[in-house]
Formats: C-alpha cells, structure tokens, sequence
C-alpha cells in the first residue's frame, strides 16, 4: 500500500486514492482465493495419492500368488512396498488434485498390468536345454534297444539322434556367438 501511494498526498481526489485502495484489496483477495484453491488441490492430491496406495495394494491382490506372494505374506509386503516406490514419483508428477479417482484408478491398474506383464515374462518357463533334449532322446533310444533289440529299430533312433543333433547346431549357428558386454 505504501508503495503504491508514495506519490499521492492528503490533497488527492478521494475517488482516485479509493481506486488505487480497492485495486489492491482485490489483487490481495485473488491472491488469498489463489492460495486457498493451490491448498485445497494439495489437500485433495494428498489423498488421491493415499487412495492410489489403497488402489494399488487391491490390484496386487487380484496378481496370482506365484507372481506376489500369498496372501499376507512378507513377500507381498515387500513387492507392494517396491511397487509403490515405483509408482508414487509417477503420480507425484502427474496429479494435480483435480483428478477423479475413477481416473487414479485407471493409473494404478495400468501400472500393475504393466509391471505384471514385465513379471510374467520373467516367470515364464524356459525352453529345455539341449543337453536335455539330447538325454531324453537317448533315454528313448536305451528303451528302443532294451525293448525291442532289432537291427532295424536301433538305426532308426541312431538316424533320429543325428537328425536332432543336426537341427540343433543348426539353430545354435543361427543365432550366431555370444556378444560379449562391454
């Protein structure tokens, strides 16, 4: 206020001093409103993010138990503890306050789909080994030849042996050597 009369004097015209009066009461009022809408929208992002963890520990609850942990367990006290520390930031960032929460929902969701499925490919079974293939075919060819010990039976799972064994260079060959990290 001061600053703004520092040039005007008892001798002013009261319509021109009470303009300049109520052009600072109002920019202070838009200022406090201003304040009050910022700390509302604080507020309500402070418990948007308290429903997303809520949200979040439900979606873990749906993920198979393979995948998280049984139910009450330590590990899905742990996973769902990491996976807020992943999840949080994001949303730190992303929310303004003004968000339904169907629409947090939806975030939490597509976050925990997103996370399972880098999960799931983790946890898919793995091919078998060659040197399993190449047992189990052996073990084929000892009962072929314990079975039935015929001359014509023992070639063909000699022949069948080197046809696999053929394949799988070939495969190995294919995807070329192992780049080494640099």
């Amino acid at each position: 206020m001061e600053h703004a009369l520092r040039h005007h004097g008892p001798d002013d015209p009261a319509l021109e001093l009470q303009d300049i009066l109520s052009t600072l009461v109002a920019e202070a009022c838009e200022q406090l409103e201003q304040a009050k809408y910022e700390a509302q929208r604080a507020e309500r992002k402070r418990r948007l993010l308290a429903f997303a963890k809520s949200t979040l520990t439900d979606a873990i609850n749906e993920c198979p138990a393979y995948l998280v942990g049984a139910f009450a367990s330590e590990k899905r006290t742990h996973l769902t503890r990491a996976v807020w520390a992943d999840l949080r930031p994001v949303l730190g960032k992303a929310l303004s306050g003004a968000e339904a929460e169907d629409e947090v929902r939806q975030r939490v969701e597509e976050h925990v789909a997103q996370w399972r499925r880098e999960q799931d490919r983790w946890w898919r079974p793995r091919a078998p080994s060659t040197a399993r293939v190449l047992k189990g075919i052996r073990t084929a060819k000892a009962i072929v030849d314990t079975v039935n010990s015929t001359p014509e039976l023992r070639q063909l799972a000699d022949t069948a042996i080197q046809a696999v064994q053929i394949k799988l260079r070939q495969r190995r060959e294919a995807k070329g050597p192992p780049s080494s990290p640099s």
